[in-house]
């Protein structure tokens, strides 16, 4: 089983963990530490193995211009809908890189 099958197996259950108080207490967490190297003008971030985007989406909500990648199919999707304004490309890291 490679890593993107695995992670299409596995959506349920991580999903419902980024819904729960301390899957949502780790994620604002997070994003405090790195808002810390941030300045307040707008960045454009390169989200590599984004997931259900929700930092992603996140970061365009604070004013930066964002680009997930995410290779798993159904996860993107679920990013692309929760945050139209982010650039999603659904493939992986390397085949993106490859095409630069």
């Amino acid at each position: 089983m490679n890593a993107t099958t695995a992670f299409s197996e596995s959506i349920e259950p991580y999903l419902n963990y980024t819904r729960m108080p301390w899957g949502r207490l780790f994620y604002r967490t997070v994003w405090e530490q790195i808002g810390t190297f941030m300045s307040d003008k707008s960045k454009s971030i390169l989200d590599i193995g984004c997931g259900f985007g929700i930092s992603s989406n996140e970061y365009s909500r604070r004013g930066h211009d964002v680009t997930g990648i995410e290779p798993t199919p159904e996860m993107i999707a679920i990013a692309a809908k929760e945050g139209p304004e982010v650039s999603y490309l659904g493939d992986s890291f390397e085949r993106v890189a490859g095409n630069l």
